[in-house]
């Protein structure tokens, strides 16, 4: 009954906790959590405490093993290009029971490009809200992805996008904010930065796009562009109304006459 009970908690242990030691297997894998960047090559040890082991390997898609038997084994790849990877160790023991332990691996590619624009290519005025489009090619995983805004070097948005997906996708995020005269001249620029968490890289990894400087249209200067616009034909009315005048009163006074 005992060991019964004991067994019952290993396997407990284990669903809840897959990177955790299995107490009944006693398998380990190192790292247990692993970021490996798109393209590059990847290594996870496999061992075991136990010694009634027949057979110790990894299943997988991609890759290939070194050592195939107890008490470790490595898996490995030279380039990792497939975000869907899981491969995972095993151990089968005299008795023909088996586990497993899967590590975590999370593939992540920059994109290939970050570009601000302005939404509708509108002109900013003074006072109106105006919307500028973050676009975010070609990246992955975009569930793990922040995006953040800067005017000058402020931070004035913090983005999370809400994405499901693993695999190579674009994404885009929007900044909305109402157009101040001292916004002109600002470099706006959004960064696209990865959030792994405390497991991931120490410098999380980011690109950044070029600045998009705004150009404002003040209200006292758009006044003035209207004049100046209907200008001329304000000027050809008053010059068509003084020469009706002139010629009425040309021709009356003739009359008269």
């Amino acid at each position: 009954f005992l060991k019964l009970l004991l067994l019952s908690w290993s396997v407990l242990i284990i669903a809840l906790c897959p990177t955790c030691p299995s107490l009944y297997c006693g398998l380990t894998v190192t790292p247990a959590e692993v970021y490996v960047k798109y393209g590059d090559s990847a290594s996870i040890n496999c061992s075991t405490t136990i010694k009634d082991a027949a057979i110790m390997s990894w299943e997988f898609a991609v890759g290939e093993t070194s050592g195939a038997s107890p008490p470790h084994v490595t898996w490995m790849i030279e380039k990792l290009e497939d975000f869907t990877v899981e491969p995972f160790c095993f151990v089968t023991l005299d008795t023909n029971e088996q586990c497993k332990m899967k590590p975590n691996i999370t593939l992540y590619k920059l994109p290939d490009s970050v570009v601000v624009s302005a939404v509708g290519n509108r002109p900013m005025k003074e006072g109106e809200e105006h919307q500028l489009q973050c676009h975010i090619y070609n990246v992955a995983p975009a569930k793990k992805l922040s995006v953040k805004w800067y005017k000058d070097d402020e931070t004035v948005l913090t983005d999370d996008l809400q994405s499901s997906d693993v695999t190579l996708c674009n994404v885009s995020s929007i900044y909305t904010f109402t157009v101040k005269k001292s916004d002109n001249g600002s470099p706006f620029r959004c960064e696209a930065e990865f959030q792994f968490g405390p497991g991931g890289p120490l410098v999380p990894p980011s690109m950044a796009s070029e600045p998009y400087t705004a150009v404002v249209h003040c209200r006292f200067f758009i006044a003035l562009y209207l004049v100046f616009l209907y200008l001329p034909t304000l000027m050809s009315a008053a010059l068509f109304l003084l020469l009706f005048c002139i010629c009425s009163f040309s021709i009356k006074t003739l009359y008269l006459y």
